[in-house]
Protein backbone atom coordinates (compact mmCIF):
# COMPACT_ATOMS: atom_id res chain seq x y z
CA UNK A 1 0.00 0.00 0.00
CA UNK A 2 1.77 2.95 -0.85
CA UNK A 3 2.12 6.35 1.68
CA UNK A 4 -1.49 8.23 0.24
CA UNK A 5 -3.20 5.27 0.54
CA UNK A 6 -1.99 4.20 3.94
CA UNK A 7 -3.25 8.64 4.59
CA UNK A 8 -6.60 7.64 3.52
CA UNK A 9 -7.31 4.35 4.80
CA UNK A 10 -6.09 6.07 8.98
CA UNK A 11 -8.02 8.83 7.85
CA UNK A 12 -11.57 6.96 6.98
CA UNK A 13 -10.85 5.05 10.17
CA UNK A 14 -10.95 8.04 12.41
CA UNK A 15 -13.96 8.95 10.69
CA UNK A 16 -15.64 6.13 11.31
CA UNK A 17 -14.65 5.78 14.84
CA UNK A 18 -15.56 9.60 15.10
CA UNK A 19 -19.35 9.21 13.99
CA UNK A 20 -19.88 6.27 15.90
CA UNK A 21 -18.89 7.94 19.07
CA UNK A 22 -21.61 10.60 17.94
CA UNK A 23 -23.91 8.37 17.44
CA UNK A 24 -24.50 6.88 20.40
CA UNK A 25 -23.91 10.45 22.39
CA UNK A 26 -24.49 10.60 25.82
CA UNK A 27 -26.17 8.56 28.00
CA UNK A 28 -29.37 11.07 28.56
CA UNK A 29 -31.01 9.38 31.54
CA UNK A 30 -27.67 9.38 32.80
CA UNK A 31 -27.45 13.03 32.50
CA UNK A 32 -30.92 14.02 33.67
CA UNK A 33 -30.17 11.97 36.95
CA UNK A 34 -27.01 14.35 37.20
CA UNK A 35 -28.63 17.13 37.34
CA UNK A 36 -31.98 15.93 39.16
CA UNK A 37 -32.39 18.16 42.53
CA UNK A 38 -30.97 15.77 45.83
CA UNK A 39 -34.29 15.89 47.24
CA UNK A 40 -36.17 13.32 44.18
CA UNK A 41 -38.20 15.91 43.28
CA UNK A 42 -38.51 16.44 39.62
CA UNK A 43 -40.08 19.63 37.30
CA UNK A 44 -39.85 23.64 38.14
CA UNK A 45 -39.20 24.37 41.77
CA UNK A 46 -42.25 25.62 43.15
CA UNK A 47 -42.84 29.65 43.62
CA UNK A 48 -44.73 29.37 47.05
CA UNK A 49 -42.89 29.79 50.47
CA UNK A 50 -45.10 28.11 53.23
CA UNK A 51 -45.60 30.45 56.55
CA UNK A 52 -46.68 29.27 59.28
CA UNK A 53 -48.91 32.43 60.53
CA UNK A 54 -50.89 34.93 58.70
CA UNK A 55 -48.85 37.43 60.33
CA UNK A 56 -45.72 36.14 59.12
CA UNK A 57 -47.09 35.85 55.39
CA UNK A 58 -48.60 39.73 55.75
CA UNK A 59 -45.07 40.52 56.59
CA UNK A 60 -43.58 39.29 53.45
CA UNK A 61 -46.26 40.82 51.20
CA UNK A 62 -47.08 44.15 52.79
CA UNK A 63 -50.74 43.40 53.09
CA UNK A 64 -53.06 40.64 54.89
CA UNK A 65 -55.82 38.61 53.60
CA UNK A 66 -59.48 37.72 55.79
CA UNK A 67 -61.02 34.87 55.84
CA UNK A 68 -64.06 33.26 56.15
CA UNK A 69 -65.09 33.26 60.35
CA UNK A 70 -66.39 29.75 59.60
CA UNK A 71 -64.94 27.60 62.35
CA UNK A 72 -64.97 24.65 59.78
CA UNK A 73 -62.53 26.15 58.20
CA UNK A 74 -60.06 26.77 60.82
CA UNK A 75 -58.16 23.97 59.78
CA UNK A 76 -55.94 25.24 57.03
CA UNK A 77 -54.11 22.82 54.98
CA UNK A 78 -51.12 25.62 53.45
CA UNK A 79 -50.48 28.94 53.91
CA UNK A 80 -48.04 30.60 51.70
CA UNK A 81 -46.96 33.35 50.11
CA UNK A 82 -45.31 34.04 46.23
CA UNK A 83 -42.43 36.27 45.25
CA UNK A 84 -44.06 38.60 48.26
CA UNK A 85 -46.86 39.42 45.52
CA UNK A 86 -49.62 36.91 47.06
CA UNK A 87 -50.91 35.09 49.42
CA UNK A 88 -52.27 32.01 49.29
CA UNK A 89 -54.21 29.60 51.70
CA UNK A 90 -56.26 26.67 51.07
CA UNK A 91 -58.59 25.10 53.12
CA UNK A 92 -60.40 21.51 53.44
CA UNK A 93 -63.74 21.49 52.98
CA UNK A 94 -66.07 18.25 53.39
CA UNK A 95 -68.57 19.99 51.17
CA UNK A 96 -66.37 21.58 48.65
CA UNK A 97 -62.51 19.74 49.37
CA UNK A 98 -59.90 21.98 48.87
CA UNK A 99 -60.43 25.62 48.08
CA UNK A 100 -57.84 28.17 47.30
CA UNK A 101 -57.78 31.43 48.32
CA UNK A 102 -55.68 34.12 46.99
CA UNK A 103 -54.69 37.62 47.31
CA UNK A 104 -51.91 39.69 44.74
CA UNK A 105 -50.69 43.11 44.12
CA UNK A 106 -52.16 44.31 40.74
CA UNK A 107 -55.11 43.58 38.56
CA UNK A 108 -54.15 40.04 36.97
CA UNK A 109 -56.23 37.03 36.98
CA UNK A 110 -53.94 35.35 40.18
CA UNK A 111 -56.43 32.33 40.28
CA UNK A 112 -53.74 29.49 38.45
CA UNK A 113 -57.14 27.96 36.72
CA UNK A 114 -56.39 27.44 33.28
CA UNK A 115 -59.69 25.28 32.29
CA UNK A 116 -62.15 25.82 30.40
CA UNK A 117 -66.08 26.24 31.96
CA UNK A 118 -69.31 26.33 30.21
CA UNK A 119 -70.44 29.40 31.82
CA UNK A 120 -68.33 32.53 32.71
CA UNK A 121 -70.57 35.42 33.78
CA UNK A 122 -70.40 37.86 35.82
CA UNK A 123 -71.87 39.25 39.06
CA UNK A 124 -72.28 43.06 41.16
CA UNK A 125 -71.21 42.70 44.70
CA UNK A 126 -70.89 45.38 46.43
CA UNK A 127 -70.31 47.33 43.96
CA UNK A 128 -67.22 45.15 42.16
CA UNK A 129 -67.51 42.70 39.75
CA UNK A 130 -67.23 39.14 40.43
CA UNK A 131 -66.24 36.66 37.31
CA UNK A 132 -67.47 33.36 38.31
CA UNK A 133 -66.48 30.52 36.85
CA UNK A 134 -68.92 27.59 36.43
CA UNK A 135 -70.30 24.59 34.67
CA UNK A 136 -74.16 24.93 33.99
CA UNK A 137 -75.31 25.61 38.10
CA UNK A 138 -71.98 24.45 39.34
CA UNK A 139 -69.75 27.14 40.37
CA UNK A 140 -66.05 26.52 40.67
CA UNK A 141 -64.12 29.45 41.31
CA UNK A 142 -64.32 33.43 41.55
CA UNK A 143 -61.92 36.10 40.37
CA UNK A 144 -62.44 40.25 41.50
CA UNK A 145 -60.40 43.02 41.99
CA UNK A 146 -60.53 45.58 44.82
CA UNK A 147 -58.54 48.48 46.30
CA UNK A 148 -55.45 47.76 44.42
CA UNK A 149 -55.75 44.08 44.68
CA UNK A 150 -56.89 41.22 42.58
CA UNK A 151 -58.63 38.09 44.50
CA UNK A 152 -59.50 34.52 43.80
CA UNK A 153 -61.24 31.92 45.21
CA UNK A 154 -61.37 28.27 43.63
CA UNK A 155 -62.98 24.84 44.63
CA UNK A 156 -62.09 21.70 44.37
CA UNK A 157 -65.48 20.06 43.95
CA UNK A 158 -68.67 22.57 42.68
CA UNK A 159 -70.46 24.72 45.12
CA UNK A 160 -73.67 27.09 44.45
CA UNK A 161 -73.36 30.08 42.93
CA UNK A 162 -75.01 32.14 46.78
CA UNK A 163 -72.06 29.74 48.64
CA UNK A 164 -69.24 31.37 46.11
CA UNK A 165 -70.59 34.52 46.56
CA UNK A 166 -70.85 34.39 50.48
CA UNK A 167 -67.13 33.65 50.02
CA UNK A 168 -66.38 36.35 48.50
CA UNK A 169 -68.42 38.72 50.70
CA UNK A 170 -66.22 37.39 53.54
CA UNK A 171 -62.96 37.75 51.84
CA UNK A 172 -63.21 40.91 50.36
Amino acid sequence: MNRNNRKRTVLLGLCLILTGCAAHGPDLEEAAQDIAPADGANGIPSPFVSCATMDEASKQTGFGLKTPDDPEFEEVKDLSVMDDQMIQIIFNSPECGEIAVRKGKGSEDISGDYNTYNNEYIEDLSGYEVKLRANDQDVYGATWQKDGYTYSVMFEKPATKQEVLDWVEEIA
